[in-house]
C-alpha cells in the first residue's frame, strides 16, 4: 500500500478534517514501530514521510520515489517543477508492512483521529483492532524469520 492509497482509504472509511500533513505524522508514528519489528534502522524512518514545503527536488524526497500530482487521469512527477500550492501532491511510496498486514496502518490512523477528536468509544474499537492487526503482523514476522537458539545455558550449575 502506498501512502497515497492509505490516506485515501482512511478518508473513505473515516471522513475527517485533518490535513494530509497531520495524517502523515500518524503514519510516521506507526511506520517507526513497523521498522523496529522488521529490524530496519528505525531512526531512519522518524519523520521520513513529509509533504513538500517548497519546490520539490530530488533532495526534497529522500528515498527517490518523487512527488506526483494527479492531472488529466495520470500521475505526473514533479521533481524540479515549481511548487503550486493550489495542487495536491501525492507520495507514491510503498509502506513497509505488506498486504494483508498493511491494514494495521488504517486501524492506527483511524484510532488516532478518534483520539484527537475525543471520540473515546470509537477510539477503543479502533485501537483494539489495531492491536490485533499489529499482533498478526508481528506473528508473521516472527514465523518468517528463523528463531535463533539461545547460546547461553538455561541453567547455571554451582561448581563450588
Amino acid at each position: 500500500m502506498t501512502i497515497k492509497q492509505l490516506i485515501e482509504k482512511v478518508q473513505e472509511e473515516k471522513p475527517n478534517s485533518f490535513t494530509d500533513e497531520k495524517l502523515l505524522s500518524f503514519i510516521n508514528e506507526i511506520e517507526v514501530e513497523v521498522a523496529e519489528q522488521l529490524h530496519v534502522s528505525a531512526p531512519k524512518y522518524t519523520n521520513y514521510y513529509s509533504l513538500p514545503k517548497e519546490q520539490p527536488t530530488a533532495e526534497t524526497w529522500n528515498n527517490g520515489s518523487g512527488w506526483f500530482i494527479y492531472e488529466n487521469g495520470a500521475y505526473i512527477e514533479q521533481t524540479n517543477a515549481s511548487l503550486d500550492t493550489g495542487k495536491t501532491y501525492y507520495i507514491l511510496t510503498e509502506l513497509l508492512a505488506t498486504p494483508p498486514y498493511d491494514q494495521l496502518y488504517v486501524s492506527y490512523v483511524k484510532s488516532q483521529i478518534d483520539l484527537a477528536n475525543e471520540e473515546m468509544p470509537n477510539y477503543q474499537n479502533n485501537i483494539s483492532q489495531h492491536t490485533q492487526d499489529f499482533r498478526d503482523f508481528v506473528d508473521w514476522v516472527v514465523s518468517k524469520n528463523k528463531v535463533e537458539e539461545n547460546p547461553f545455558p538455561t541453567r547455571i550449575i554451582n561448581v563450588m
